[in-house]
């Protein structure tokens, strides 16, 4: 049985759950991990990661094909 999905995640609750967002181009493979709590300051901490995603490009390439995941706080 499938759980309901709850709301998108924001930069606040992001910041203070202490995620790690990684993100990526899918045309020239170009990666960051942007601090949420940065974000959060930056865009306003109800402002959700959907939204965000939305207008990202590349800094590298300009591409909009762009990816992300939220994951936890340890780098393996």
């Amino acid at each position: 049985m499938k759980s309901t999905p709850g709301p998108p995640m924001t930069f606040g609750a992001a910041a203070a759950a202490g995620v790690r967002l990684i993100v990526w181009c899918k045309k020239c493979g170009h990666q960051v991990e942007p601090d949420p709590s940065d974000l959060a300051r930056r865009h306003g901490p109800a402002t959700t990661v959907l939204d965000w995603r939305d207008r990202l490009l590349c800094s590298r390439c300009g591409a909009r094909e762009v990816d992300f995941v939220l994951t936890g706080t340890e780098r393996r």
